[in-house]
């Protein structure tokens, strides 16, 4: 899910739809343009709207496990640093997916962290692949035994060094988005930026909300908004 080298294919990536290979192969063609400096230590937002959902469930058990705080928490600093915040529209043969693109950029100095990823909790009213509807749900590959986002197999690295090529620590991106049939459709995300050491353990470094709806009026995208 992210770029960094140049050889990479991802049409060879395992158990990928056409969708999500799609944008991947959109991501490694991308330059990796910014939009203005880092925030001081929570995230540069001009996109002003309704607040994402609140916070969702934590982890469930048997997976790396996060602690309470931070350690040598106050050595540890933390930049994060939106590149794309913005509402989408993309015509496919079945109609038109409305939604949103973000992308950002963290730069995290001290914490002796081995690397770095996100964590993520969906909560729509349109669901995919059987997920429930109005409750949240961890966003990850299926069958993937960690919570994050980028899976360690092969793109948490991916987007560690694409992201280390802009002076960072990782990358986080995605694209949701949804067709309209006439019912108003909610997604709300709640993002974690994470720390993870050598053994498996993991520091939840920064929360985030963010979100759209789409009506019958086009796409209404969320505040971009830190929580932690």
């Amino acid at each position: 899910m992210s770029p960094g080298n140049p050889d990479f294919d991802p049409g060879t990536l395992p158990q990928r739809d056409e969708d999500e290979i799609a944008r991947i192969k959109a991501l490694i063609a991308d330059t990796g343009a910014t939009a203005g400096p880092y925030a001081g230590d929570g995230i540069v937002d001009t996109n002003a709207g309704e607040t994402a959902a609140s916070e969702a469930s934590s982890i469930s058990s048997g997976q790396p496990q996060e602690t309470a705080q931070p350690q040598e928490n106050g050595k540890v600093k933390v930049k994060v640093r939106t590149t794309t915040y913005e509402i989408t529209n993309a015509q496919t043969p079945n109609g038109t997916v409305s939604g949103l693109q973000i992308r950002l950029l963290a730069k995290v100095k001290g914490g002796n962290y081995q690397h770095f990823n996100w964590i993520q909790y969906v909560t729509t009213n349109a669901p995919l692949d059987g997920d429930p509807a109005n409750q949240p749900v961890l966003d990850r590959d299926r069958g993937q035994q960690t919570p994050f986002y980028n899976n360690p197999s092969f793109e948490q690295g991916f987007f560690e060094e694409r992201a280390h090529r802009q002076g960072g620590s990782t990358i986080f991106s995605d694209n949701p988005g949804r067709y309209y049939s006439g019912t108003r459709v909610v997604w709300r995300a709640n993002l974690s930026l994470v720390g993870i050491r050598s053994d498996g353990t993991f520091d939840v470094l920064r929360k985030y909300s963010y979100g759209f709806t789409l009506t019958a009026n086009g796409v209404h995208l969320g505040e971009l908004r830190r929580i932690q």
